[in-house]
């Protein structure tokens, strides 16, 4: 069996891990994170392109690397260090506080390193927390403070691989990762499904098949940028104002706690009086907490980490509150908190056998109602010890890092915040002079550049005396921004009147419209753009002196159809004229667009492309 240890699943690509670490090394001090930790004397396992990024990051520093543990010894490592096995580095008695483990699939590593080191084994992508994250923990961690409240992280990252003594069907779980025959619609999956139930009194075929396929809970609606579950209505599943309904809550409370975190917290595949919150209430009903009335409010919207930090900055909480958040890689954050307010767990061993409950995993993470109870438990264990002071479990030490700035609250009115008012010197420097007329303004995001967008823009100049073209900065696209904007700016180089301008963060962003760049993953969003609408009709055009603003007819993007209609709806009545125009179709009832381009780059075929995107856009696509 697997020896627990800091050991994760692998999350991130190659590519990823080493975007988010170029990013990371701007802002933090890794010799710092490891000193605070008191890791003076590092040994790196493997020796490839991440093991040389982080030596060549830890030997200017006064980090001792140990050595390069690697299974090839022969291997050309760049760098003057010893390079051994895994059996040589424990026989030689060489001594480090701690293993660092350079490997995208890091698990087997860490498995093989846990039953020969004893030090801890960490891998990279646990150290190298992305900045984004970082920043919104420190938000949050200042928004419970100013509360009063504290904040419990509960980790729950990949259950099954931490189970002592597994079941037969979590042994399966372990060698094949992937779902069980439940989540087919057979027959054999209804009678499968029914053991995960049959301690339950309502257990038949019509309760099964609803708690397990229920559909309502997969829409969501939006809320100052932060998403929210629908309303749901229906015999197992209730959800009013983004909270699911929880059972036998006391009609007056002193105190609540707010459970927010994926959706093991939400409580999928069971109905709302089995679910962890309502197991929890139940509990404090009974045995109390502090000799106070609770009440357990269900915040889940089944997200990680980020969005139930998200959820916390939006919601307003009375002093003396306990948050909760129940999800994977929160761990992490532990190496990065420096609040007396902020506490970590683990929930790698509360499903260890025996424990005579039956059948829990559904695939390697869902659980059913069973599983629920244990976890409730397990919570009201951590409650009661945190009452008498004993809860907090050993971790690294605590510390500040230094992110980069926050972003604040975006208003149109008073004092801008920072962001933007950095931003609207920035467009005061841009400025064109001299510019008489009417002054236009497109946003696109081009990912690609096509002729369909340089349309849009030959069109617009028809129809204004000069035009800028903001290009979304945000980073979240298949080409990243840098390569976006060379793209436009090469292939408008002949068009006259025209200035191009980076979008920034206060508009067309994650912070304004998260859903335009969820769309992908989920179709469906509601998308809240008066705030994005509001900063641009309020900050930015007044300094441009944009009167008329343009976008792209859009009949396949839902969700970029709800940004215009928006346009239409909020930027009329503030001064603003917004005109439509019509796609420019490359055949008959084809519009260009950037998703059909990159359908067509998987699939290599060039000469399409090439009738629909700019020779410059072209000579890039094939580079690439």
């Amino acid at each position: 069996m697997i020896k627990p240890s800091n050991i994760m699943k692998p999350g991130n690509s190659h590519l990823e891990l080493i975007f988010k670490w170029l990013r990371y090394k701007d802002h933090i001090n890794l010799e710092k994170v490891l000193k605070k930790l008191l890791w003076r004397k590092i040994a790196i396992y493997g020796g490839g392109v991440l093991g040389g990024l982080l030596y060549e990051n830890l030997s200017k520093t006064d980090i001792q690397i140990v050595c390069v543990i690697d299974r090839n010894i022969d291997a050309e490592f760049p760098y003057e260090a010893d390079i051994v096995t895994t059996e040589q580095f424990t026989a030689s008695g060489l001594e480090a506080d701690a293993v660092i483990v350079c490997l995208v699939d890091y698990f087997a590593a860490c498995h093989e390193l846990s039953s020969h080191i004893s030090s801890p084994i960490v891998p990279l992508e646990y150290l190298i927390a992305d900045i984004d994250l970082l920043r919104c923990f420190r938000e949050t961690v200042n928004h419970i403070e100013r509360s009063g409240v504290v904040l419990h992280f509960l980790d729950i990252t990949d259950p099954v691989r931490w189970i002592r003594n597994p079941s037969v069907t979590e042994q399966r779980l372990l060698l094949q990762h992937t779902p069980l025959e439940a989540y087919t619609r057979s027959e054999a999956a209804l009678k499968l499904l029914t053991t995960y139930y049959d301690d339950l009194p309502d257990c038949n075929e019509e309760y099964v098949r609803e708690v397990f396929e229920h559909e309502g809970i997969n829409f969501y609606i939006a809320n100052n940028g932060v998403r929210y579950i629908q309303d749901i209505n229906s015999k197992y599943y209730n959800v009013t104002n983004g909270a699911r309904f929880t059972a036998d809550c006391p009609q007056k409370c002193d105190n609540a706690i707010h459970l927010f975190g994926d959706c093991r917290a939400f409580g999928f595949f069971t109905d709302d009086s089995h679910t962890i919150a309502s197991f929890l209430q139940q509990t404090l009903n009974i045995s109390g907490l502090k000799n106070l009335t609770w009440r357990v409010w269900n915040h889940s919207n089944w997200q990680g980490v980020f969005e139930s930090m998200r959820q916390i900055l939006h919601t307003a909480f009375k002093t003396g509150d306990i948050l909760l958040i129940l999800a994977p890689f929160t761990e992490q954050l532990r190496y990065y908190s420096d609040s007396a307010s902020v506490y970590f767990h683990s929930f790698r061993s509360v499903f260890d056998r025996p424990h005579g409950m039956g059948e829990l995993f559904f695939d390697g993470g869902h659980i059913n109602h069973r599983g629920y109870k244990i976890v409730a438990d397990k919570i009201y264990e951590i409650l009661t010890g945190f009452d008498t002071n004993v809860t907090n479990e050993p971790g690294p030490p605590k510390f500040s890092v230094n992110l980069p700035r926050e972003r604040q609250k975006l208003s149109a009115e008073g004092n801008p915040p920072p962001d933007l008012r950095n931003y609207i010197e920035f467009l005061s420097r841009e400025k064109v002079d001299c510019v008489n007329g009417v002054v236009g303004a497109i946003v696109v995001n081009c990912n690609p550049f096509t002729l369909g967008h340089k349309f849009l823009m030959e069109e617009a100049l028809k129809l204004c005396d000069f035009l800028y073209v903001f290009v979304v900065e945000e980073d979240r696209s298949f080409f990243p921004f840098a390569d976006r904007l060379e793209l436009v700016k090469t292939g408008t180089a002949e068009l006259q009147r025209l200035k191009l301008l980076r979008s920034g963060t206060c508009f067309i962003s994650m912070l304004t419209v998260p859903e335009y760049f969820c769309r992908n993953s989920v179709p469906d969003a509601k998308l809240d753009a008066s705030m994005d609408m509001r900063i641009f009709a309020e900050s930015i055009a007044p300094v441009l002196g944009i009167t008329r603003r343009f976008a792209g007819e859009e009949p396949i993007d839902p969700v970029t159809r709800q940004y215009t209609q928006a346009m239409l709806d909020i930027l009329p009545p503030r001064g603003i004229e917004v005109t439509i125009i019509p796609r420019k179709m490359w055949a008959e009832g084809i519009p260009i667009s950037a998703s059909y381009v990159r359908k067509l780059l998987k699939e290599r075929d060039f000469y399409t492309i090439s009738q629909i995107v700019p020779p410059t856009t072209l000579n890039y696509l094939r580079e690439r």
